[in-house]
């Protein structure tokens, strides 16, 4: 049992996130959901049902559940994540980006990189379905630059990090230089790198261990797909689909700079040419298109007092005949 085929009616363009001080803006969020409602005519038509994900940077935010309330206030009856526990992420960004891609190839293991700008998101799925997820502080907009050069503006902890480690001296108003822009990408590219490999320590060493939030150890695999999704991963398949890059730091952040790298990195750009189904907008069509799975008849509560069970995912569908090892993956990732 299931909803079959849905439609996309309706896409909002992608606005960066609100922050004042440091924290999310209530009064910003307001605007913006109140003015996306009223273009889907929502306002009149209430939704049967919504979905909200709460993700990398700002789901550290300590006023994170003000964006919670706002969408239960209306959006009715919603199924609202925050990714506190980053593999949920990782796991709707595979889903929302590659489990068509995934299914169509069920002999073939698929790496997802969710990458934004706080975070990258590893997820392994094979046939559909997702069986290791990770979470790594590698993203765009750790180091935040003056729009059409590298005039440094700001950055997260991070990225004062990266730039500890890196030994690069730089302050809010320095510029930096090519050179220090290419090795602070060079880090980024490395660490997704070490990533597809199931041998490297490269995240274990002490000075990267900071940058892993959930560690991502795949298994050695046969030739896997490596796709990307999230803002870093829509510019490189609009490059792939032959748009000019846009112009330097145009996002105000290494976005642009990140999406050339991996597109040089033969390991990383090995399979550029299968574009999976949604990129930039994953993690949101994950949860989209999977926030109404629903179980059939195979869930029994004796108390319905139990009922409704909210934020629910459901993370596997095994078969009867399940191998021990299938069913262990599922409950270890569950």
């Amino acid at each position: 049992m299931g909803f079959s085929e849905p439609q996309i009616l309706a896409r909002s363009e992608p606005v960066f996130t609100p922050f004042d001080a440091g924290r999310l803006d209530p009064q910003r969020l307001v605007e913006l959901i109140n003015g996306w409602l009223a273009d889907c005519d929502l306002q009149r038509s209430p939704a049967f049902a919504g979905a909200a994900l709460i993700t990398g940077l700002a789901a550290r935010s300590d006023n994170a559940a003000a964006l919670t309330r706002v969408i239960s206030e209306r959006v009715g009856d919603s199924l609202i994540a925050a990714a506190d526990d980053p593999r949920l992420e990782s796991w709707l960004a595979f889903m929302g980006n590659c489990a068509t891609l995934s299914r169509a190839r069920a002999q073939t293991a698929v790496i997802n990189f969710d990458i934004g700008g706080g975070t990258t998101n590893p997820a392994l799925g094979l046939n559909g379905a997702v069986s290791l997820c990770g979470c790594h502080y590698i993203g765009a907009r750790h180091l935040r630059f003056e729009p059409g050069g590298y005039r440094l503006v700001g950055g997260s902890e991070f990225g004062q990090r990266l730039l500890a480690l890196l030994g690069i001296d730089a302050q809010p108003g320095d510029v930096l230089d090519v050179g220090e822009i290419a090795r602070i990408v060079g880090w980024m590219v490395q660490g997704l790198e070490a990533l597809l490999d199931p041998h490297s320590d490269w995240f274990a060493r002490a000075p990267h261990r900071a940058f892993e939030q959930v560690a991502f150890r795949p298994p050695p695999l046969e030739a896997p797909l490596v796709t990307f999704s999230g803002g870093v991963g829509e510019l490189i398949y609009r490059h792939q689909a032959g748009e000019p890059w846009p112009a330097t730091t145009c996002f105000g952040d290494l976005g642009v700079d990140l999406a050339q790298a991996i597109v040089a990195s033969p390991r990383l750009s090995r399979s550029l040419a299968v574009r999976p189904e949604t990129a930039g907008r994953a993690t949101v069509m994950g949860l989209t298109l999977h926030s109404c799975d629903i179980s059939g008849s195979s869930l029994y509560l004796p108390d319905s007092s139990l009922l409704p069970l909210r934020d629910l995912p459901i993370l596997a569908r095994l078969p009867l005949p399940c191998a021990e090892p299938a069913l262990q993956q599922a409950l270890v990732l569950a």
